[in-house]
């Protein structure tokens, strides 16, 4: 009788690090920073075209865990699957790894 091992799910994000990335979105509500990006605990606001000349990517700060929940809780922002963002924006993430 064969016995099947469990396969141990990694911890790493898609961008290979154990860092926790968040992106969070606003639905495109006049913001031009539509997306606010947490990687560990630094909040960063970005717009669908990052790395554009007229692209947002700006670092805002770090904060608690419970002072992002509060932001996010209070802007009614959704969060995003990393596999869902825009390319531009992954690409901006990985900049700031």
């Amino acid at each position: 009788m064969a016995f099947k091992v469990k396969s141990r799910k990694s911890n790493k994000n898609l961008f290979g690090t154990k860092k926790r990335i968040d992106v969070y979105d606003d639905g495109g509500k006049d913001h031009i920073d539509r997306y606010t990006v947490v990687i560990g605990n630094d909040v960063y606001g970005m717009s669908a075209n990052p790395n554009s000349t007229y692209g947002v990517n700006q670092y805002d700060d770090r904060y608690s865990d419970e002072e992002i929940s509060r932001f996010v809780h209070n802007l009614k922002l959704k969060k995003v699957n990393l596999s869902e963002v825009p390319k531009d924006v992954k690409i901006a993430i990985k900049g700031r790894l």
